[in-house]
């Protein structure tokens, strides 16, 4: 009884080979056509490619959405792992599982003032693996956001996580690994990264201005957050808090969109030529007009106003 609790979809389709000859040549066929590595991948291929899957996929599903409300962590482990195969396999299905992840989430690990975490539980880091890795697009191509707002996820590893769109307004990231994570277009107002890694982390139109949602409302928090190398190219960085941020430049600041009220790391000094970035796609928002100190004593930047980006050469006179 234990071996049938913890069967999963490889083991159920292992099980059928055996009394199924036309099901095992497929397979083989499946393996010589596609070149996959292992035996497992190539069971799911299959069950991908070419056995009818509609009504087992919605079992399997509903099963493992039961799963997630066990007691027992081996079980949601489990139900996880079998979420991730039907995410992966099916693009029907794909929007139902990151939703049931993100609710799973945000569930099993709220941001609780006062509350102390220094890592998340096996599950929790299965999860939001799972959710990083599944493709994020429908059958019709669209972009689906999940929603994982207002969660403490420190200690995570999300490395080369995908998380396009990903909505973590008002969350906790401290001590968070988000190294060459794709965070484009991703909402992460009023979220603290103290201590977080975002070495070459793509955050191109990300939004991390002080989430609207949260009370009171917060501005995101950079400290001591590794920044080398991360794309900041049209990132809203609208009065965050960047003093004790690491490794961050000028030459990246100078492709975000900052104001009077974004608190710069001192010293740090934003170019004087500067490409505006393309904003076409982004909503409305107050951006900042720079004038560079004439001193010539290279001291840093100063936000003097809001309207469109305006850098000012020392004589005065707009760039060409």
């Amino acid at each position: 009884m234990a071996n049938d609790k913890k069967e999963t979809l490889t083991e159920k389709w292992l099980r059928s080979l055996k009394n199924n000859t036309v099901i095992a040549l497929l397979l083989i066929i499946s393996v010589a056509i596609v070149g996959i590595s292992t035996f497992s991948q190539a069971v799911g291929t299959l069950y991908r490619l070419v056995i009818p899957i509609g009504d087992s996929y919605e079992s399997d599903l509903s099963k493992s959405i039961k799963k997630l409300e066990s007691g027992d962590i081996d079980m949601r482990v489990e139900a996880i792992h079998t979420l991730a195969s039907i995410g992966e396999a099916s693009g029907k299905h794909r929007v139902r599982v990151l939703d049931v992840l993100s609710s799973f989430i945000r569930r099993q690990t709220p941001w609780i003032p006062g509350v102390v975490r220094n890592t998340v539980e096996k599950d929790v880091q299965l999860a939001l693996k799972t959710i990083a890795f599944i493709p994020k697009k429908d059958d019709n191509g669209s972009l689906h956001r999940v929603e994982m707002q207002n969660v403490d996820i420190s200690g995570a590893n999300l490395e080369n996580a995908n998380l396009e769109g990903a909505i973590f307004w008002g969350s906790n990231f401290r001590n968070v690994i988000l190294s060459r994570a794709n965070l484009r277009g991703a909402d992460l107002g009023g979220v603290d990264f103290t201590d977080a890694s975002l070495e070459m982390a793509d955050l191109e139109k990300a939004f991390l201005w002080p989430s609207s949602f949260v009370e009171p409302k917060r501005a995101s928090i950079f400290d001591r957050t590794r920044l080398a190398g991360a794309n900041l190219t049209g990132a809203h960085l609208e009065a965050a808090i960047l003093i004790e941020a690491s490794d961050l430049t000028g030459d990246q600041l100078h492709q975000a969109i900052i104001n009077e009220n974004t608190r710069l790391p001192r010293g740090i000094t934003v170019p004087t030529k500067i490409d505006t970035p393309q904003q076409d796609s982004l909503p409305k928002t107050p951006s900042v007009t720079i004038e560079q100190q004439t001193k010539g004593d290279n001291s840093p930047a100063v936000a003097v106003g809001k309207g469109d980006v305006n850098i000012k050469t020392e004589q005065g006179r707009d760039p060409k």
